[in-house]
């Protein structure tokens, strides 16, 4: 069974997690610079770590919703990992409702999945979970359901969709752009780059897949 590698930004290097992430067995982890988030794990989720106490703050301050943008057009699946207990922000003066309609704007506007964990040792627990997921539904066929179209158009879509990471809107943008299926699967990381919402990530998963 390979290793699942996880990449360090290294201004995560003193951190607790990390020293975590070196005693597992089943990880190699590699400090580097990422140009956004903290954690890259098998050059697929990109995950941004936040205590609890963080996340408050960087709400308070605003700097939530830029990295959260940033995070958004990385181009990799994106995940905000929220470490900590409740009880650790009850002298916060923030309403309840603030939190949570910050995690609403961050999984229904950014797309942005939301992780829970209390220790760093469930951290690094919740990306090896989420690697063997991962690497797990590659082995196994994954069923595609939901109404089959009968109009060109919506086949047409349909197939897009099957891409990685492309969902319906990106699908749409993908079709206007070039204007048949042949053409997007025909398309190199640059040409798909250049359609809103799709980023280097997803363009070289898809050209990876194809290719």
């Amino acid at each position: 069974m390979s290793k699942i590698k996880i990449l360090v930004d290294d201004r995560e290097q003193h951190s607790n997690l990390l020293v975590i992430l070196e005693q597992n067995c089943n990880v190699e982890s590699h400090i580097t610079r990422l140009k956004t988030g903290d954690y890259l794990v098998d050059d697929w989720l990109l995950i941004e770590r936040k205590h609890i106490c963080d996340l408050v703050e960087s709400l308070v301050s605003g700097r939530l919703f830029s990295q959260a943008s940033r995070l958004a057009k990385s181009g990799y699946k994106t995940a905000i990992l929220i470490e900590g207990q409740a009880h650790q922000i009850a002298n916060y003066k923030i309403h309840r409702h603030a939190i949570l309609g910050a995690l609403v704007t961050l999984t229904l506007v950014y797309g942005i999945s939301i992780l829970r964990s209390s220790t760093a040792d469930e951290s690094v627990s919740l990306m090896v979970f989420a690697a063997n997921q991962h690497a797990k539904s590659f082995k196994e066929p994954l069923a595609r359901y939901g109404r089959r179209p009968k109009s060109e158009k919506g086949k047409q879509l349909f197939i897009l969709q099957g891409l990685p990471n492309v969902g319906p809107v990106l699908a749409r943008r993908l079709l206007a752009h070039f204007g048949s299926v042949k053409n997007v699967l025909c398309a190199d990381i640059e040409q798909l780059s250049a359609v809103k919402g799709m980023g280097d990530g997803k363009a070289k998963k898809i050209v990876s897949l194809i290719s």
